[in-house]
C-alpha cells in the first residue's frame, strides 16, 4: 500500500533562510535552474512538483507560458491564491503527479523539477514523464541538493562531536545538512 501526504504543507522541508549555507544552496539551485529552462515570450515551461509555485511565477514573469503541477492540495490552492494577486501572465495550476503528467508527448519546450525528485516514490518513472511530455529538442532541467556532500557530512560530524564529546546542547529543529 502506498502512503502520500496530499496536504503536505513544506513545514517538513528545510527552511530556506535560517543559515548563510542553505540560503546561498537554494538561491544558487533556484538561479541555475531557471536559467537553464530558457524562459522567454513564447516558450512553454512545466514545473513539476511546484509547491508553492515561486519558480512557476519567476519564469511566467520571464514571459514564458507556464504550467505548474502539483499533487498536494494546499501547495495547489496555496499557489492559487498568491498568483492571483500578481498581475501580467500567470501560470496555469494542475494537480498531478510527476509520473503521470496529463499533458501531450513534446508538449512543453523546457520542464524544471528542482528540489523535489528526493520525494518521488517512482523518480525514475517521474523523469520517463518529464521526458516524455518535452519536445524532442526541448530540456528538462532536474536540481537536487546533495545533503551527502564533504560540506554536510563534516557539519554533521561537528554538531555530533559536539552533542557527544562536548556535550552542547544543539538547537532542535532541521539543520541544513538534514535530508528532508
Amino acid at each position: 500500500m502506498r502512503v502520500v501526504d496530499l496536504d503536505r504543507d513544506m513545514s517538513d522541508v528545510i527552511p530556506t533562510g535560517t543559515t548563510r549555507d542553505s540560503n546561498f544552496l537554494f538561491q544558487r539551485m533556484t538561479e541555475v535552474t531557471l536559467a537553464c529552462a530558457e524562459p522567454a515570450p513564447g516558450r512553454r515551461i512545466l514545473d513539476v512538483a511546484s509547491g508553492f509555485g515561486q519558480d512557476a511565477m519567476t519564469l511566467a514573469r520571464r514571459g514564458a507560458r507556464v504550467v505548474g503541477a502539483e499533487p498536494s492540495v494546499r501547495m495547489t490552492g496555496w499557489s492559487r491564491l498568491v498568483s492571483a494577486r500578481e498581475s501580467g501572465p500567470l501560470p496555469f495550476w494542475v494537480r498531478s503527479w510527476g509520473h503521470a503528467l496529463p499533458f501531450a508527448s513534446g508538449s512543453f519546450d523546457a520542464v524544471v523539477c528542482k528540489g523535489a525528485l528526493d520525494h518521488f516514490d517512482r523518480p525514475a518513472r517521474a523523469i520517463r514523464e518529464m521526458a516524455r511530455v518535452t519536445r524532442p529538442d526541448g530540456r528538462v532541467v532536474l536540481a537536487i541538493a546533495n545533503f551527502e556532500s564533504l560540506a554536510c557530512r563534516v557539519a554533521r560530524r561537528l554538531d555530533d562531536v559536539g552533542e557527544r564529546w562536548l556535550g552542547r546542547t544543539l538547537r532542535r529543529g532541521r539543520r541544513h545538512y538534514d535530508v528532508p
